[in-house]
């Protein structure tokens, strides 16, 4: 079972992890390793916990780390439509923070749960 991140008090809003390094020096690789154990499943964040640190490059690393054959497919399927690449990685994330904060895979995303992670995204801003 992952661990949570409400025991550090990183799952309150405006907390993102690279606040536990007081310089600028590292910042940058803390929010790696937290996307990294946010993606293994090591860590299941809060949505709050997510949401409140900038990680780049989310749902490549989350896909990648998965294997997941249908979440590939859906990324696949995702990029094939012809709009902006700025809305392929757009729905990448949101899909996948999804996955992430509910502790789900692709199979397990009901629109109950995507709308509860919309739900809970519009209201926490």
């Amino acid at each position: 079972m992952a661990a949570t991140v409400g025991a550090s008090g990183l799952d309150e809003a405006r907390q993102p992890v690279n606040v536990l390094i007081p310089a600028y020096e590292g910042r940058k690789e803390i929010c790696t390793a937290a996307a990294c154990l946010f993606g293994l499943r090591v860590i299941r964040p809060s949505l709050l916990a997510l949401r409140s640190t900038r990680l780049h490059g989310y749902g490549e690393r989350f896909l990648a780390a998965q294997h997941d054959p249908l979440l590939e497919d859906f990324w696949k399927r995702v990029q094939d439509h012809p709009v902006h690449p700025v809305h392929h990685t757009a729905a990448l994330f949101d899909v996948t923070v999804a996955l992430t904060t509910q502790g789900i895979i692709l199979a397990g995303l009901t629109p109950e749960a995507f709308l509860h992670y919309v739900w809970q995204s519009a209201i926490r801003g």
